[in-house]
């Protein structure tokens, strides 16, 4: 379930071709389903798509002590 999103106020859904998918969950396993999940339907479409989990591996919040 998707419970929240955001995007600029004043942008147009023309002229995009990276997004960043952020699935915002403790549980890493539902994190790469979800990020994957979109990165693949996305793609169908011929969009580029960057993955938080490409970026932030999991033990992210370790590396920077963050709770």
């Amino acid at each position: 379930m998707i419970s929240s999103s955001w995007r600029k106020p004043d942008a147009t859904a023309s002229g995009f071709k990276t997004l960043f998918i952020a699935a915002m969950t403790s549980n890493i396993p539902a994190k790469q389903a979800v990020e994957t999940g979109l990165q693949n339907k996305l793609q169908e479409k011929g969009l580029t798509v960057v993955k938080s989990m490409d970026f932030f591996p999991p033990t992210f919040s370790n590396q920077t002590g963050a709770q």
